[in-house]
């Protein structure tokens, strides 16, 4: 029997993805409900009553049942499409991506996607995350390389393995511009507020040609760097090292 259940620890986003669901697929109301759940912490669970939705997740490439415990990879119908691609990123991420916020002073942290599987499904871990970082950076946006060595998940019969996405400024925007998620309030929040403080402090980009022009019309480096909204000392490399 398919029934599809879906987990969060907040329950307004299970309550924004029920509204998606019944909505964009037909389902009666009552096919759907969110319950409580306290097991290894606290946990809502929105539970679809309905087989022929959970046939068509099956049949799109889903799997069925316990993910660290099964081998699958990105179906190649969303991997040959941009559009399809970015929508699974933004399930996938906000999923399982850590919250992208504000670390220290005007840097963002280094999102991390972790995700575990048992020992024995670890080489296929490695190629599900490796077709997704090439699905990241296929929207430009850089990351860094999958770890070598899966660690052991506390208390548990699961190994992981992880990649970060660049936590520099231009990166983080351009995650949010590109990617982005799609229903997590918090996480979509959060990032928000995050990018709004990178664009804020993120520096000019700086054309050597006006520096140079500036200074061919006699102008002093104090000056051109007030017109350029530069430093000084920008300034005078860029005019020493022409």
């Amino acid at each position: 029997v398919y029934h599809s259940k879906f987990v969060d620890s907040d329950r307004s986003n299970l309550e924004e993805l029920m509204i998606f669901i019944v909505s964009n697929f037909d389902i009666k109301e009552n096919k759907a409900s969110i319950h409580f759940k306290k097991a290894k912490g606290k946990s809502f669970v929105l539970n679809i009553n309905y087989a022929l939705f959970g046939r068509i997740l099956y049949c799109l490439g889903a799997p069925k049942g316990n993910k660290t415990k099964q081998r699958f990879l990105v179906p190649q119908w969303i991997i040959s499409s941009k559009e399809y691609s970015k929508m699974f990123l933004k399930a996938l991420l906000e999923d399982e991506l850590t919250t992208i916020k504000i670390e220290n002073r005007n840097y963002s942290i280094n999102p991390r996607l972790k995700m575990a599987k048992e020992e024995r499904y670890i080489n296929n871990l490695r190629m599900f995350l490796k077709q997704v970082k090439n699905m990241i950076e296929n929207c430009g946006v850089n990351c860094s390389n999958i770890s070598k060595e899966p660690k052991s998940k506390s208390n548990q019969m699961t190994k992981e393995l992880y990649f970060n996405i660049h936590r520099n400024k231009k990166n983080v925007i351009k995650f949010k511009n590109e990617i982005g998620f799609f229903l997590h309030k918090e996480k979509i929040k959060k990032l928000n507020e995050c990018c709004n403080i990178l664009e804020k402090t993120l520096r000019p980009i700086i054309n050597k040609e006006d520096v140079l022009k500036l200074r061919k019309k006699g102008l002093s480096i104090r000056r051109i760097a007030k017109e350029l909204k530069i430093s000084s000392s920008t300034a005078h490399r860029m005019i020493k090292t022409q």
